[in-house]
């Protein structure tokens, strides 16, 4: 018998964040990958489809274009490069910049920024949803004219082409900025990178994370996200269904389907919440209070009763202040700062598990394994291994 034919597809992937679905679906599939990233395609390859993750260059662009002039089908997983014809599957960029709004905007923040390392057209598309859930939320249904409602602060926009990148530079724009607007200050950032930069221009210029600014990413990548001074908390896009549709669909394609160049947007997950938007409300100096003294008290047998009792409330005042602006009993916001600040040693340093629950406030190894399995469905050692 005949070995059955196994479909040759070729991968054009900067972003490796989806290779490992399509890695997962080309072997139960049946299919032979070609992996490449340099924009070029490889000398006589003749196979049945592709997959495109592509940048600006202009390598790249002429690839892409091929397909969209040509026979083979293919899906790209970029919004870069619109004009190109090809169907795409890509995040949701309007409700990321919907969850964007409300995240900020439910914490108390009463002045907003979007912030990106250049202007992109998928960063316009974020930005305008972004401007248009914050007139919704703020004018009660009320939309007005959103143009130059929200500021957007573009990192290219201050530092010339051409020019290396000016850290001192643009910490300088960032205070000149910053001291026009009215505080508490809720950032959007584009990107995690772009929220590392935020963040640092911050705490240089003496803004207070989250209490004076608050700054939120988008992409979940914990290497930026939990690696910081104050950990960034991030939108957190749902890569694997996006790469996991582009397969889909580009395998109906392969065997004859139609494939028309419509853009599939899937909707993120969630908001990782770190320390930079933290619990508090910062509309409420109770609860901001409060969350710095979990904080400084992480590793201690600190009760709600010493902290209720610190604030001056009673520990029902306390409750109903942490639900109404948190979300959270304060006994679940002190586990999550425990957790957040478990999961920093975990990856930053070779401590073990047992001296990590220690200085996170666990009673022990086993404790914290059970917490930490119940929260992320992965024990301290297998997350570990996962995102070292």
């Amino acid at each position: 018998m005949a070995a059955s034919h196994k479909k040759q597809v070729l991968l054009m992937m900067n972003a490796r964040k989806f290779l490992g679905v399509i890695s997962r679906y080309a072997f139960e599939h049946g299919w032979r990958l070609t992996l490449m990233n340099d924009g070029l395609a490889p000398t006589g390859w003749k196979g049945d489809g592709a997959i495109l993750s592509y940048s600006r260059s202009p390598a790249q662009k002429e690839f892409a274009a091929r397909f969209a002039q040509g026979k083979i089908p293919a899906v790209a997983l970029s919004y870069s490069q619109p004009q190109i014809k090809l169907p795409r599957v890509t995040a949701g960029f309007e409700s990321i910049g919907r969850m964007g709004a409300r995240h900020l905007f439910e914490r108390g923040y009463e002045t907003f920024v979007f912030c990106s390392s250049e202007r992109l057209k998928s960063g316009e598309i974020v930005y305008r949803s972004y401007v248009d859930a914050l007139n919704g939320l703020r004018f009660k249904g009320t939309v007005p004219s959103s143009e130059g409602t929200v500021p957007w602060i573009v990192r290219s926009d201050v530092l010339k082409a051409g020019h290396e990148f000016d850290w001192g530079r643009l910490s300088r724009y960032f205070a000149r900025f910053i001291a026009k607007l009215k505080r508490p200050i809720g950032f959007f950032c584009q990107s995690d990178a772009s929220a590392v930069n935020v963040l640092n221009a911050c705490l240089e210029n003496g803004l207070r994370v989250p209490e004076d600014a608050g700054i939120l990413g988008v992409n979940d990548n914990p290497v930026l996200c939990e690696n910081q001074e104050t950990t960034i908390s991030s939108i957190n896009p749902d890569f694997d269904r996006i790469a996991l549709t582009a397969c889909e669909m580009l395998d109906r394609a392969m065997d004859g389907g139609e494939l028309t160049d419509e853009t599939i947007p899937i909707d993120p997950l969630g908001v990782s919440i770190r320390e930079s938007t933290g619990l508090a409300s910062v509309n409420d100096p109770r609860l901001a209070k409060a969350t710095r003294i979990l904080r400084e008290h992480i590793a201690d047998s600190y009760g709600i009763a010493e902290l209720a009792a610190e604030l001056g409330v009673s520990v029902s005042t306390l409750n109903r202040l942490f639900h109404e602006l948190a979300g959270a009993t304060p006994a679940a916001g002190l586990r999550r700062l425990k957790l957040e600040h478990a999961k920093t040693l975990l990856r930053g340093t070779d401590c073990t598990v047992e001296a990590i629950a220690a200085d996170s406030g666990f009673a022990n190894a086993a404790h914290l394994s059970n917490v930490f399995r119940e929260v992320n469905g992965l024990t301290p050692g297998e997350w570990r291994a996962k995102w070292r």
